[in-house]
């Protein structure tokens, strides 16, 4: 069985389910109830040894990694309901705003911006709200930040 999703447009989303090259099964989702099932498909299907073999080839040609693959506990904290809401189980009291300024901040305040695959773009200690930078390319990024009062992982898009 192979499944597929693939992003059409904005709002919507086709996962197509095919067995020995055939389709079987097309449907339409919008973008929530998609995260939604792939956040599910995580949690029914865990990570097998050919996938972990796959991630490790390509790695070794590319030099890069699937991080779900390395940690499946990733999807839930980045795609899963309680994304974007501090480990105190809190609302998220940083956000980022489309101009990709950090607002929320309040005392000392530590910054780690990641991109999607995990990688470490830039870490910051700062005391204010403060700019990622103009530099920062188009893309999904992570920005986890702790202070005194919480800590917690925020999702968006620049």
């Amino acid at each position: 069985m192979r499944c597929r999703a693939r992003r059409k447009a904005k709002a919507r989303i086709t996962v197509t389910i095919k067995i020995d090259n055939k389709e079987v099964t097309n449907y339409l989702y919008t973008a929530r109830e998609a995260d939604a099932l792939l956040v599910q498909w995580n949690s029914d299907d865990p990570v097998s040894s050919k996938e972990v073999d796959r991630n490790n080839a390509v790695f070794a040609l590319q030099h890069n990694r699937n991080p779900y693959i390395d940690h499946p506990e990733w999807v839930n904290s980045i795609w899963g309901p309680f994304a974007s809401i501090a480990s105190n189980a809190q609302p998220a009291t940083v956000w980022v705003d489309n101009g990709a300024r950090v607002h929320g901040i309040t005392g000392s305040c530590t910054l780690t911006l990641l991109e999607m695959t995990g990688r470490v773009v830039a870490v910051r200690d700062v005391r204010e709200d403060c700019d990622l930078g103009t530099a920062l390319a188009p893309g999904a990024y992570l920005l986890r930040w702790n202070m005194d009062n919480g800590s917690g992982v925020v999702r968006f898009t620049r």
